[in-house]
């Protein structure tokens, strides 16, 4: 495997090379770039996928002993790779490390066009879940990895909660287990390295906090992919790693833990290949089909839903919105209006809609005006709206961004066309309606 000698010391790396667009494929705590085997053997070549191990106790070689090896320091170590590596619109992708949200807060993404989360580690999970702690544990007690990693070599054990058994669904291949562990169980020098990160948590976690308040100005394009079934990384934590960007997309993972690039890659590299534009080429005349169908499917059903929504306004019932949208879905309502926020989950949705009703004494309506179709599970839909306050209609425009899973609407994202006006209504509404004296339960965008 190749490496490159940076400020820290040597890190191995692997590059499959190639004309497509540069994906950097980060790992976590006790793991190396074959973490990510699966997934590149779909990506390539239509990308060029970069692999470092980076020195969080698989990697082979040890560190200089001055190196510093912090949540910030390693970090830098990635910027500094990238930059020797002189990869420019790199797109990173963080599975179960926390880098990206430093190394937004430090200005240190100028090489960067786009991140992908990957069920990672969280200002408010940090360190992640039982394994997480344990390892901050053992880093601050002497001897403490060398008689946590001993034990590991009866594989059995590599599945209890407190070590990997949380980690994924499906057992880590016991090889794979092999590789990541050999290096800190056989050399001292690995487990100084190991300890220097997994040891940071108190600072680690104050950094993550104070960095957290930057991602709202990162406005390049992010995807946050989270597993459903995580047991580490709890799936609220990536709703609202989401809602911390003003250019992200959820996407739920099923069927999977944390690792899911081992659980999950067939389906991680297909949701990666759709976020990362590689350039267009013509549709073949099945896949042509395939999206004109998929169109028909979501412009039917935002017909459908607008539809609903313009019974619920007028006082109907909420029962037929529950069968347009799904269990887990994201409404985005930017400003600083009453209804502004971010709405999660169905309940939290209808519940906005109730709102909007109340507030409008039920003389807000809904007029759409054009539909327009991106790739089949994405729709945009010009809307105007109207209310009736003191007797005069106040009209605005919004254009409403949709994501569909399925027939069902997974994600909504309001755009005003004239924000301040949007504001302006919505807050005369409310300060002329009842609720006026009540608080809003919406967290805040």
């Amino acid at each position: 495997m190749p490496e490159i000698e940076l400020s820290a010391g040597a890190v191995q790396y692997e590059d499959t090379g190639g004309e497509g667009p540069p994906i950097v494929l980060l790992h976590g705590l006790l793991m190396t770039s074959s973490l990510w085997d699966r997934v590149v053997d779909q990506l390539h070549p239509d990308f060029r996928c970069i692999r470092p191990t980076m020195p969080m106790g698989a990697h082979r070689r040890p560190m200089r002993p001055q190196a510093d090896l912090s949540l910030e320091g390693q970090v830098r170590l990635l910027v500094e790779l990238i930059d020797r590596l002189d990869v420019e619109e790199a797109t990173l992708i963080f599975n179960d490390w926390c880098g990206a949200q430093l190394l937004i807060a430090e200005g240190w993404d100028r090489r960067v066009a786009r991140l992908v989360f990957a069920s990672c580690e969280t200002y408010d999970n940090y360190p992640p879940g039982l394994p997480g702690k344990v390892a901050g544990l053992a880093a601050r007690i002497p001897g403490g990895y060398f008689a946590t990693l001993k034990p590991l070599r009866l594989k059995p054990l590599r599945r209890l909660p407190l070590t990997f058994g949380l980690m994924s669904k499906r057992p880590i291949p016991d090889g794979l287990m092999d590789e990541w562990l050999e290096p800190a169980s056989s050399q001292a020098r690995i487990r100084r390295d190991l300890r220097k990160y997994a040891g940071d948590t108190r600072t680690g976690r104050r950094r993550l906090r104070e960095a957290n308040e930057s991602l709202a100005s990162f406005s390049k394009p992010v995807l946050v992919a989270w597993a459903a079934e995580d047991r580490v990384m709890p799936i609220a934590c990536g709703h609202r790693l989401a809602a911390s960007f003003p250019n992200s997309r959820f996407v739920e993972v099923p069927d999977s833990g944390t690792l899911i690039p081992l659980d999950q890659p067939h389906l991680l590299a297909r949701t990666i290949a759709e976020f990362v534009p590689t350039g267009t080429r013509p549709r073949t005349g099945t896949e042509a089909t395939m999206h004109r169908e998929q169109s028909h499917v979501a412009v039917e059903q935002l017909r459908r839903l607008h539809d609903a929504q313009a019974a619920f306004y007028g006082g109907g019932p909420s029962e037929r919105l529950t069968d347009l949208l799904t269990n887990d879905v994201v409404w985005r309502v930017p400003g600083e209006s009453p209804i502004a926020g971010v709405y999660e989950g169905l309940d939290s949705v209808l519940g906005y809609f109730a709102r909007r009703r109340e507030i409008s004494a039920g003389t807000f309506t809904m007029h759409p005006v054009d539909v327009l179709v991106g790739a089949g599970e994405h729709v945009a839909a010009v809307t105007d709206g109207t209310v009736i306050l003191n007797g005069v209609t106040r009209k605005w425009s919004t254009v409403g961004l949709y994501r569909f899973r399925g027939d069902r609407v997974a994600e909504c994202w309001l755009l005003p066309l004239d924000p301040r006006e949007f504001d302006l209504v919505w807050t005369a509404c409310f300060q002329a309606s009842p609720l006026s004296r009540t608080r809003r339960t919406a967290r805040r965008w």
